[in-house]
């Protein structure tokens, strides 16, 4: 099986993968490797895709050390720059995961020998949360959070058929 986190935090909408290249990015995997995905995070801020039976929605259903077990045992985790990645930091499981205001040079897993790969927004300014001090609140310096809409889905598809392929 695969572990998946995405946010929909209204409060950090600089930090969420939009819902309809999730949900691409998602069922294509599924469809392709026919491989359970458990959803995990919380039903307050966290994204459960449906529409296959191979989707199971499993946000708040776990401890945080119930997390990192699940991780631990699955194939591969794809998220985003939130808690669960950091849990996944703490498995040998293979990781993908999207990165806007922080570069991934600075949240990247501190593990060796692992598989890691960031998707990072194709825009001049990722990273940018290096430029400012780092406080709550923190709103986009060009006011429009362009980077979320900058990944590109098609490598975060092929990273995880070629993981899941080894």
């Amino acid at each position: 099986y695969i572990v998946c986190h995405n946010r929909v935090d209204d409060s950090q909408p600089y930090r969420n993968v939009p819902l309809q290249d999730w949900n691409l990015l998602v069922n294509r995997i599924v469809e392709k490797t026919n491989l359970p995905i458990i959803q995990v995070g919380s039903t307050d801020m966290d994204v459960a895709i449906s529409g296959h039976q191979q989707l199971i929605d499993c946000r708040d259903a776990f401890s945080l050390q119930e997390i990192k077990e699940v991780i631990q045992r699955a194939k591969l985790f794809l998220g985003t720059d939130a808690g669960p990645l950091h849990v996944a930091a703490c498995t040998n499981t293979p990781i993908i995961s999207f990165f806007t205001i922080a570069h991934h040079e600075f949240r990247k897993p501190l593990r060796a020998n692992s598989v890691f790969h960031p998707i990072t927004p194709n825009i001049d300014c990722y990273g940018c949360v290096k430029d400012y001090p780092l406080v709550w609140g923190f709103d986009c310096v060009r006011k429009d959070n362009a980077c979320v809409n900058q990944f590109n889905i098609d490598e975060a598809y092929e990273k995880a058929l070629e993981v899941l392929s080894t």
